[in-house]
């Protein structure tokens, strides 16, 4: 088996193509700076794991589309196993996102599926990005725990990502805005659903500032 060691992704960002363990869920994605806790049943994630510790790679997560286990989006999360646990069924671990990757080609192993990708880069302007990061910013203000959360520490595409991941949405959507690179228009389209949402949930108000 051919993984996709640490140094790789940290030496040579959105360059290399890389070989590296492959897990898909219907409803789950993997944030570049989120972590996502997993229970995966099967033999396969119990040796996917034990190749993962062995070899330090990188596993990448994929969204199954819907009605068909096998077929995934084009851009799925890749990140590295930071906890883990095997229990007699399957294992229990925690992945902690590093960036977004773009699939080449799925390969079925005997042992548990691979996948052939290659990084991507987010892109934007500055000033488009903090233009748009301060409208979502003020209209988080106006949100619940949200509101009260600091988000100065969060890279400005994170916080995008972030409430994407809670909006009350279809996995569908939510990969939709997942596969934006342009990290303007992420925000701009969070700012969007975030403020759908709310008129669903207040009518007749306006929240889109």
């Amino acid at each position: 088996m051919v993984g996709f060691a640490l140094d790789n992704l940290q030496s040579r960002p959105g360059f290399p193509v890389w070989r590296t363990p492959l897990i898909t869920l219907r409803a789950a994605l993997l944030y570049p700076g989120r972590r996502l806790p997993l229970h995966l049943r099967g033999e396969k994630y119990k040796r996917l794991l034990a190749h993962a510790r062995e070899q330090e790679t990188l596993v990448a997560m994929g969204t199954q589309k819907e009605g068909s286990s096998r077929s995934i989006y084009e851009m799925v999360g890749v990140g590295r196993i930071i906890d883990s646990l095997s229990y007699p069924e399957g294992v229990h671990i925690t992945l902690e996102g590093i960036t977004r990757g773009r699939v080449l080609q799925q390969e079925e192993e005997e042992e548990y599926p691979l996948v052939l990708g290659s990084p991507v880069t987010e892109m934007g302007l500055q000033e488009e990005v903090e233009e748009e990061a301060t409208g979502l910013l003020r209209e988080l203000g106006r949100v619940g725990p949200m509101g009260r959360r600091d988000w100065s520490t969060i890279p400005l595409g994170e916080v995008a990502d972030l409430v994407n991941a809670h909006l009350p949405q279809p996995i569908e959507k939510r990969q939709e805005v997942f596969e934006i690179l342009d990290v303007a228009l992420r925000i701009r389209k969070v700012r969007k659903l975030l403020a759908e949402s709310r008129r669903e949930r207040f009518p007749g108000r306006s929240f889109l500032s």
